[in-house]
């Protein structure tokens, strides 16, 4: 991780989306889950095949596509970060 953020709050995020992560390529996407919005306009843009659009439609989605996961693996590759002072942004690689 890039050493230029020193906010703690945005590290703990990052290392529960890591084990979220870890979790949801294992068949277990309740940690994964527990980190989106669960409002009715969250929505998931052509992950994962589909687009889908409130709460319990990402929900159905995420599961059933950790589903298909469930003795997956996982890598992760930062290419930068930047946290302002109302929006984090993280850019990975596909």
């Amino acid at each position: 991780m890039s050493t230029s953020l020193g906010n703690s709050e945005w590290k703990a995020f990052i290392n529960n989306l890591e084990t979220a992560e870890e979790e949801f390529v294992q068949g277990r996407p309740a940690a994964f889950l527990a980190l989106w919005s669960h409002s009715d306009d969250v929505t998931l843009c052509g992950g994962f095949g589909g687009v889908e659009r409130g709460w319990q439609n990402v929900t159905n989605r995420l599961a059933w596509v950790s589903a298909k996961y469930t003795q997956g693996a996982r890598t992760r590759e930062e290419i930068a970060d930047s946290l302002g002072p109302s929006l984090p942004i993280l850019y990975k690689p596909k």
